[in-house]
């Protein structure tokens, strides 16, 4: 007798930041920054999109944590049956979102491929880089030519720091699965982002110059695929 094997082919693809009403306000990508102190978004939620009409279903995760349940498109983070309580109580941070569609409601039956995605959340400008920029660019710690995290065994550095042109990310040892590294202004912007092996990363270069960037403080977000979230500042002469 043959096997017949019953695939779950549906996906979650992509995210969409919307109003308390629905209204769309941006499109929410991996590594993408929410802006709170920004007119509209005081109230916000989170829709996954699927683009199919039998998921009866979606489960997000929030953090490693199971947010919600949604069995109602559009399917968002937060809400109640009733229509209630639509808004996300969004603060700033970084957060980890994971959607996953089912064909049955409650998240019951084989589930559908997940989508994934990191984003930060800023109010205006993100505390660590406001700090970073009231502190003076003569203090020892921003004036150490070597930022080097350790993890057991293996390492990051970053150097030199303060840069003037080329700042080097150099990774040591064995880190597992895809690395993205992240360069952020004051503003919660991403200027630089680059995703490849753990290869990629062991003598990786960035020009401050060819990217324009000026004088002032930045943020370099190392991500890795446990998860593992690095957060260094450097300053820019």
């Amino acid at each position: 007798m043959g096997v017949i094997r019953v695939i779950n082919s549906v996906a979650v693809t992509d995210f969409d930041v919307v109003s308390g009403s629905g209204t769309k306000l941006l499109d929410l990508e991996d590594g993408g920054v929410i802006d709170i102190s920004q007119s509209g978004f005081n109230k916000i939620n989170i829709v996954a999109n699927t683009g199919s009409s039998t998921i009866r279903s979606v489960k997000f995760t929030l953090n490693g944590t199971i947010a919600r349940i949604d069995n109602g498109s559009p399917f968002a983070l937060k809400g109640n049956a009733d229509g209630s309580d639509t808004f996300w109580p969004a603060s700033p941070g970084s957060y980890t979102l994971t959607a996953t569609p089912y064909l049955s409601y409650h998240a019951w039956g084989p589930a559908g491929t997940p989508l994934t995605i990191h984003f930060q959340v800023i109010n205006g400008e993100d505390p660590t880089v406001a700090n970073a920029r009231s502190g003076s660019a003569s203090s020892e710690n921003e004036r150490e030519e070597m930022q080097v995290q350790e993890f057991g065994e293996y390492s990051w550095t970053i150097y030199p720091v303060p840069v003037i042109d080329d700042l080097h990310i150099k990774l040591e040892g064995k880190v597992e699965g895809n690395v993205s590294v992240n360069i952020i202004n004051t503003q919660g912007q991403s200027v630089h982002l680059k995703d490849g092996t753990a290869e990629t990363f062991r003598d990786y270069t960035v020009s401050t110059v060819k990217l324009g960037l000026t004088t002032g403080f930045y943020l370099i977000q190392i991500q890795q695929a446990d998860g593992k979230r690095i957060t260094k500042k450097f300053m820019k002469e």
